[in-house]
C-alpha cells in the first residue's frame, strides 16, 4: 500500500486495503493511515473521516500525521467545523496541534471572517511552543 501511495496510485492503495479487510486480514495503525493518506488526495473525507473512527474503535490513536492530513484537507474543501472538530479531537487523545493544523485553522477563520479567532489560535501555538 505505501508503494501505491507514493507513486500516486491512490485508488490501488485503497483496492489493496479492501482486500486484506475482505480476507479478514488484521490491519494495522499504518496502513490506515496509508489509506487515509491516499482518500484524503482524492478528496473523499467521509470516508477519511469513517477510516478515523475505525481506527479508534480498533483502539488505535491516529498518529499527529494522519490528523494533519485530513484537518489540512478538510481546510481545502472548505470544511473548518470538521476540521476544528478532528483538532479538538486530535488534541484530547494528547497528540499537540502542529504548523501544518494550525496554519489550515487560521486561514479557515480568516476565510470566514474570524479574525479574531484566527489570532487567539495563533496565540494557542506561540503559548505552547509550536512555533
Amino acid at each position: 500500500m505505501r508503494a501505491c501511495l507514493k507513486e500516486e496510485k491512490f485508488e490501488e492503495a485503497e483496492k489493496f486495503f479492501e482486500e486484506a479487510k475482505g480476507r479478514g486480514l488484521k490491519l494495522d495503525a499504518a496502513a490506515y493511515s496509508i489509506v487515509v493518506q491516499a482518500v484524503c488526495n482524492r478528496m473523499d473525507l467521509n470516508l477519511a473521516c469513517e477510516l478515523l473512527k475505525e481506527m479508534r474503535e480498533f483502539g488505535w490513536v491516529p498518529s499527529e500525521g494522519t490528523y494533519t492530513t485530513v484537518i489540512v484537507a478538510c481546510g481545502k474543501q472548505g470544511n473548518f467545523v470538521e476540521a476544528l472538530r478532528l483538532k479538538d479531537e486530535m488534541v484530547s487523545s494528547g497528540l499537540r496541534t502542529n504548523l501544518a493544523v494550525a496554519g489550515s485553522l487560521m486561514k479557515g477563520h480568516c476565510m470566514r471572517g474570524d479574525v479574531n479567532l484566527a489570532l487567539q489560535l495563533f496565540d494557542e501555538i506561540v503559548e505552547g511552543g509550536v512555533v
